[in-house]
């Protein structure tokens, strides 16, 4: 692996950790978990080779157990030598093999120059993960809400349910009607530009043209996609948890996906919510007209 390569690596842990914890710790180890928005554990070294090392390697193991973590990637940001490491690097894979879970890699982050000082045959998840992050750190920086949200469905993509700190956030972001056009398209079936660039120009015309069609369209409306599923599960948990006051977005979005489902009684009900939360909310006022003119998706022509 070229040096260039090794810094990168190092650059990207570097960020990785620093998004997860809010500063680079020095002389300390992080566990990365290599997906998106992955949890991040750091010790301080000297903890792992102090007088109780035992007592903090056997917390460790409770706590891998305790997650049910399948993989990560081992980062050590120190300024030594690394040969000083191999005890530590050791005893951390007696754990990791005693609980079952995968090094996906090994890192050294010196703050000035990243070597790899293991690695596994296919690195091809992680970079995508480490990319994906980068990107989305970027993102956060000029769009909290709106990031958080895409994190808040990715969590109830994969587990079921989002935190309530990341569904409040979500709700914040729906709040912006930038933001809320954006998860419209999305829930459209229509993939968002790369989240710097949407920062930086905002949506285009034609891709919320597309998002419409996808819905009304006689000719080449589709029905709800499967991505719609977490967006559904998403805003239900805000208008279940966040006072009613607040949730005029979000009972609109439901309202769209309901009707777009074909679903014409829940569609009402959302509507009827969402004008009760906000009289004045100006989609929840269009979707009333849709609705009142008893136009079907488009998808109900050619099913």
């Amino acid at each position: 692996m070229s040096t260039t390569t090794e810094q990168n690596r190092g650059v990207f842990y570097n960020d990785l950790v620093v998004d997860a914890i809010g500063y680079s710790p020095r002389e300390s180890l992080a566990l990365v978990e290599p997906v998106h928005d992955g949890r991040v554990l750091y010790i301080e070294l000297e903890l792992l080779t102090g007088a109780d090392a035992d007592e903090v390697f056997d917390q460790l193991t409770a706590l891998l157990r305790d997650e049910q973590i399948d993989g990560f990637s081992v980062a050590y940001f120190t300024a030594g030598d690394p040969k000083d490491l191999t005890a530590i690097d050791s005893r951390i894979g007696d754990v990791m093999a005693a609980m079952n879970v995968t090094r996906i890699a090994t890192v050294i982050v010196d703050h000035e120059a990243s070597r790899d000082v293991a690695d596994t045959p296919d690195q091809t998840a992680l970079v995508g993960a480490v990319e994906r992050r980068a990107a989305l750190t970027a993102f956060r920086k000029v769009n909290p809400y709106l990031s958080t949200y895409l994190r808040a469905l990715d969590d109830v993509e994969e587990y079921g349910y989002a935190e309530a700190s990341l569904v409040g956030a979500a709700a914040k972001a729906l709040t912006e009607l930038a933001n809320r056009d954006a998860v419209f398209v999305h829930m459209a079936g229509e993939p968002l530009p790369p989240l710097t660039e949407l920062a930086r120009d905002g949506l285009g015309e034609d891709l919320v043209a597309h998002a419409m069609a996808n819905l009304l369209d006689p000719a080449t409306g589709t029905r709800p996609l499967q991505l719609c599923a977490p967006h559904e599960a998403l805003l239900e948990a805000i208008v279940a948890h966040l006072p009613a006051s607040e949730c005029a977005p979000a009972h609109t979005l439901l309202a769209i996906l309901a009707w777009w489902a074909g679903d014409s009684d829940t569609a009402y009900e959302h509507l009827e919510s969402a004008l009760t939360s906000d009289p004045h909310y100006r989609l929840a006022q269009l979707i009333g007209l849709v609705f009142a003119h008893r136009n079907t998706p488009g998808w109900t022509t050619h099913a």
